[in-house]
């Protein structure tokens, strides 16, 4: 069928699939972004910003797998069930 023609349930079968892995992994990137900078801002770090900055960047890099890992997961499902299930 045309794409005008497609239903809003077609439409959602083919987003949510992707949409499971993707969502959680952006999420993640958030978080753990306003994490770091919301720690070099704190008062209790002043006067070791440096330091707080640097073991922040370390505990991101320890996460950034899972959101990678999620990423890659979601494209593969976009690539190749997506397709089937439209």
């Amino acid at each position: 069928p045309e794409p005008s023609n497609l239903s809003f349930g077609v439409y959602l079968l083919a987003i949510l699939p992707h949409g499971i892995f993707e969502i959680p992994a952006l999420l993640l990137a958030a978080a753990f972004g306003l994490r770091l900078g919301w720690q070099w801002l704190l008062p209790s770090s002043r006067g070791r910003r440096k330091q707080v900055f640097k073991q922040g960047l370390l505990d991101n890099a320890k996460i950034l797998v899972l959101i990678l890992v999620l990423l890659i997961i979601a494209a593969a499902v976009e690539s190749f069930v997506t397709s089937r299930l439209v």
